[in-house]
Protein backbone atom coordinates (compact mmCIF):
# COMPACT_ATOMS: atom_id res chain seq x y z
CA UNK A 1 0.00 0.00 0.00
CA UNK A 2 1.37 3.27 -1.27
CA UNK A 3 2.41 5.86 1.63
CA UNK A 4 0.30 9.25 1.27
CA UNK A 5 3.16 11.12 0.26
CA UNK A 6 3.64 8.25 -2.09
CA UNK A 7 0.53 8.98 -4.20
CA UNK A 8 0.83 12.73 -3.78
CA UNK A 9 3.61 12.28 -5.85
CA UNK A 10 2.52 9.86 -8.35
CA UNK A 11 -0.69 12.79 -8.75
CA UNK A 12 1.54 15.41 -9.21
CA UNK A 13 3.55 13.63 -11.76
CA UNK A 14 0.62 13.07 -13.77
CA UNK A 15 -1.86 16.05 -13.41
CA UNK A 16 1.66 18.08 -13.37
CA UNK A 17 4.22 16.78 -15.24
CA UNK A 18 7.49 18.40 -16.19
CA UNK A 19 7.74 17.19 -19.90
CA UNK A 20 5.02 16.14 -22.20
CA UNK A 21 5.74 13.68 -25.14
CA UNK A 22 4.81 13.86 -28.36
CA UNK A 23 3.22 10.67 -29.82
CA UNK A 24 6.31 10.94 -32.68
CA UNK A 25 8.83 11.39 -29.79
CA UNK A 26 7.10 8.02 -28.23
CA UNK A 27 7.84 6.09 -31.67
CA UNK A 28 10.80 7.13 -31.78
CA UNK A 29 13.90 4.34 -30.99
CA UNK A 30 15.57 4.97 -28.72
CA UNK A 31 12.16 5.89 -26.75
CA UNK A 32 11.89 8.30 -24.35
CA UNK A 33 9.55 6.32 -22.70
CA UNK A 34 10.96 4.14 -19.56
CA UNK A 35 11.42 0.38 -19.98
CA UNK A 36 9.38 -0.31 -16.61
CA UNK A 37 6.22 -0.83 -14.57
CA UNK A 38 4.07 2.25 -14.08
CA UNK A 39 1.24 4.55 -14.56
CA UNK A 40 1.42 7.03 -17.14
CA UNK A 41 -1.49 9.98 -18.61
CA UNK A 42 -2.58 10.71 -21.32
CA UNK A 43 -3.26 14.37 -22.61
CA UNK A 44 -4.51 14.91 -26.04
CA UNK A 45 -4.61 18.56 -27.75
CA UNK A 46 -7.43 18.23 -29.87
CA UNK A 47 -10.89 16.35 -28.28
CA UNK A 48 -13.38 14.83 -30.35
CA UNK A 49 -16.46 17.23 -29.72
CA UNK A 50 -18.55 13.76 -28.85
CA UNK A 51 -16.09 13.50 -26.04
CA UNK A 52 -17.31 14.59 -22.35
CA UNK A 53 -14.40 17.36 -20.78
CA UNK A 54 -16.22 18.52 -18.34
CA UNK A 55 -14.52 18.38 -14.87
CA UNK A 56 -10.99 17.12 -16.48
CA UNK A 57 -8.13 18.29 -15.74
CA UNK A 58 -5.37 20.51 -18.14
CA UNK A 59 -2.57 21.00 -18.71
CA UNK A 60 -0.69 23.65 -21.20
CA UNK A 61 -3.68 23.45 -23.03
CA UNK A 62 -4.24 19.67 -23.49
CA UNK A 63 -6.74 17.57 -21.57
CA UNK A 64 -5.97 14.80 -19.73
CA UNK A 65 -8.87 12.17 -21.00
CA UNK A 66 -6.65 8.65 -20.04
CA UNK A 67 -4.43 7.04 -16.82
CA UNK A 68 -3.28 3.93 -17.53
CA UNK A 69 -1.18 1.41 -14.97
CA UNK A 70 1.30 -1.37 -16.40
CA UNK A 71 0.96 -3.68 -13.19
CA UNK A 72 4.21 -5.23 -11.69
CA UNK A 73 3.66 -8.72 -11.62
CA UNK A 74 6.18 -9.51 -8.56
CA UNK A 75 3.67 -7.40 -6.77
CA UNK A 76 0.84 -9.06 -7.86
CA UNK A 77 0.51 -12.60 -6.52
CA UNK A 78 -2.82 -13.28 -6.83
CA UNK A 79 -3.59 -12.13 -10.65
CA UNK A 80 -4.12 -15.45 -12.62
CA UNK A 81 -2.32 -13.49 -15.84
CA UNK A 82 -0.49 -10.35 -15.08
CA UNK A 83 0.72 -8.15 -17.35
CA UNK A 84 4.05 -8.57 -18.70
CA UNK A 85 4.16 -5.51 -21.01
CA UNK A 86 6.84 -1.86 -19.93
CA UNK A 87 4.96 1.76 -19.96
CA UNK A 88 7.35 2.18 -22.87
CA UNK A 89 5.55 -1.12 -25.16
CA UNK A 90 1.83 -0.08 -23.92
CA UNK A 91 2.50 3.71 -24.71
CA UNK A 92 4.48 2.71 -28.10
CA UNK A 93 3.08 -0.39 -29.32
CA UNK A 94 -1.09 -1.04 -28.09
CA UNK A 95 -1.95 2.82 -27.65
CA UNK A 96 0.14 4.59 -30.60
CA UNK A 97 -0.55 1.84 -33.30
CA UNK A 98 -3.92 1.91 -32.23
CA UNK A 99 -3.83 -1.84 -30.99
Amino acid sequence: MPQPSQTASLKRLLTAPTRLFARSEVLQKPSPVPSANGCYAWYFREVPKIVPTRGCLTFERKTLLYIGVTPDKQDKPDIAVASNATIEVMRRDRHCDGL
